[in-house]
């Protein structure tokens, strides 16, 4: 798999968590204008900081759109912080975008994103 873009996140945790699914929420419809993705986010990723992918799914109908809403399944956040990466642009990729790997656990508490790396 090879990727065109690569932003890191930073995800903060009270507590420590297993099987999290973490919320990352951004501006696809910047990143699709400008070409860099594709129109049904399809070509977005997310690992770890070891490289492994996370399993992912994007909220119907958010992609495109200022307030995309990503569901990124994180097997362990230990207290405190760690980086997770969204990959996008994909050349040759096969989407493990998974709506059955994620289910929202409804009000997110204790984990927090803390920052999405603005636009490159």
């Amino acid at each position: 798999m090879r990727f065109s873009y690569r932003r890191p996140i930073s995800v903060s945790s009270a507590v420590a968590v297993s099987d999290y699914e973490v919320p990352v929420v951004l501006d696809t419809a910047s990143l699709i204008s400008a070409g860099k993705m594709l129109s049904d986010c399809s070509d977005v990723a997310f690992s770890n900081e070891a490289g492994r992918l996370l399993r992912h799914f994007v909220e119907p109908g958010t992609c495109n759109t200022a307030s995309t809403r990503f569901f990124v399944k994180v097997p362990s956040i230990p207290a405190g912080e760690i980086t997770i990466f969204m990959h996008y642009g994909g050349v040759e990729w096969v989407d493990v975008n998974d709506p059955y790997a994620a289910v929202l656990m409804g009000e997110v508490q204790d984990v927090v994103l803390l920052d999405v790396t603005p636009l490159s």
